[in-house]
């Protein structure tokens, strides 16, 4: 099931490409490249929470004011609510469909 980020930013100085970091950490928690989080597993809702705490646990500088996601592709209509997976299926998202707002 392909879904679509929205996720609003500010970081520090310290990192230097906060855009590309964003998008690194949601395809790394994505993949289940983070230390004690299975990622996005058959059955797994997908979290907004979840999401900006592997933002957060990979890039400590980085502070997410909002993170939305949809699975409507077509027209989408971004929420904070998760996204209810069923439980033969899985959520997948790649590079182009996380949009980084840094204001």
């Amino acid at each position: 099931v392909p879904f679509l980020a929205r996720v609003t930013v500010s970081s520090d100085v310290s990192i230097v490409d906060p855009q590309s970091a964003v998008v690194d950490a949601i395809l790394r928690y994505a993949a289940g490249e983070i230390s004690g989080e299975p990622g996005l597993i058959v059955g797994a809702a997908v979290s907004c929470f979840e999401l900006a705490g592997a933002i957060t646990c990979l890039y400590p500088g980085i502070f997410v004011h909002n993170l939305e996601t949809t699975d409507n592709i077509g027209s989408p209509a971004f929420s904070n609510a998760e996204i209810p997976i069923e439980i033969n299926e899985i959520a997948t998202i790649d590079a182009g469909s996380i949009s980084v707002i840094i204001p």
